[in-house]
């Protein structure tokens, strides 16, 4: 890594933070070849000779101790943030859209998997996201008539009135490190789906702030039938969800974890 080779010749101070943890990633996909193999090196060293670790979740910190070998008391547990002053509910919004995911169109995602659970309805569904599986979800929902709308990947800024357009945010990916995306979501007060996979568990609170659903095409469909038919608990669980973003995952939080760390680091 640049930053440790320059913090080294400079003697400086090196903190690594990490949104998420590519080896954990990889070994969950069973990510093999060349290129993963050395992105997990790569990413080990790193850790390895920072002077701090900043992690996003307790169980990628135990993932990062147990795999890489990295002291627990050089590993500091701060999670993914987000502006809440920009992510936030509009009770003005009309809610014209049923279903909303965000995410990169690759096969982790699962994208294929949230359109077969509502194949036979006529929600309206957005996906935000660029990708090589963009033409291969476009034909399926056409073939199938599910009325889709692919929209390629926006500004940050753009996304909380898509947010607040929408009842229902679903996740099904097979793996997320601390999903921006679904947190975003939750600081926009949506009523939240997610899968039972890696980094979706660690933030939605099943039944208080999201319900989660293992990846089956019939289980999904249920709850999201379930939740739409039922304003007043979207509106419970959207609450919940906002609440805890702005409890455990704004900015200004975040941001005293970030500068404690860091005048940890100076003193010594």
């Amino acid at each position: 890594s640049p930053a440790i080779i320059a913090g080294r010749l400079w003697g400086a101070k090196v903190v690594a933070r990490c949104g998420m943890v590519y080896g954990e990633g990889a070994e969950t996909l069973r990510k093999t070849g060349g290129r993963a193999r050395k992105r997990t090196r790569v990413e080990k060293w790193t850790l390895k000779h920072a002077d701090k670790c900043l992690i996003p979740t307790e169980e990628l910190a135990d993932w990062v101790v147990q795999n890489y070998g990295i002291e627990r008391n050089k590993i500091v547990v701060i999670p993914n943030f987000v502006d809440t002053k920009l992510f936030k509910p509009d009770i003005e919004a009309k809610k014209d859209t049923d279903v909303i995911c965000i995410g990169r169109l690759v096969p982790k995602k699962r994208h294929h998997l949230l359109l077969e659970a509502l194949l036979g309805t006529k929600l309206k569904i957005h996906i935000i996201g660029d990708g090589k599986l963009k033409e291969r979800l476009t034909d399926f929902a056409k073939n199938n008539n599910l009325n889709l709308t692919m929209t390629p990947r926006v500004e940050n800024s753009l996304l909380p009135p898509c947010l607040n357009r929408s009842k229902i945010y679903l996740n099904v990916a097979q793996w997320e490190g601390h999903p921006k995306a679904l947190i975003e979501a939750m600081a926009c007060g949506c009523a939240c789906i997610g899968a039972k996979s890696p980094g979706i568990q660690n933030l939605i609170i099943d039944g208080k702030t999201g319900i989660l659903v293992e990846p089956d095409p019939q289980q999904i469909h249920n709850v999201v039938k379930m939740l739409l038919d039922n304003k007043e608990l979207r509106k419970h669980l959207g609450k919940n969800a906002r609440d805890y973003a702005v409890k455990h995952l704004s900015l200004d939080k975040v941001f005293e974890q970030y500068k404690k760390v860091f005048k940890d680091v100076l003193a010594k």
